[in-house]
């Protein structure tokens, strides 16, 4: 999975991966932080794959 497997297209998976460095560098939770508003492609893409992590608050 990655940027091209998004759901909602590649577009929308470079969106995402940008999102979730936002999330990192603001040392927000990337799971909390795919929940807030504007952050939909995020959402998206944890729905679809999760974390890819097991056990870490990402």
């Amino acid at each position: 999975a990655g940027i091209h497997a998004h759901p909602n297209g590649p577009r929308a998976g470079a969106i995402a991966f940008r999102q979730a460095i936002d999330a990192k560098m603001q040392g927000i939770p990337v799971s909390r932080y795919a929940k807030e508003e504007g952050h939909e492609e995020l959402k998206v893409a944890m729905e679809a794959w999760g974390s890819g992590r097991t056990g870490a608050d990402l």
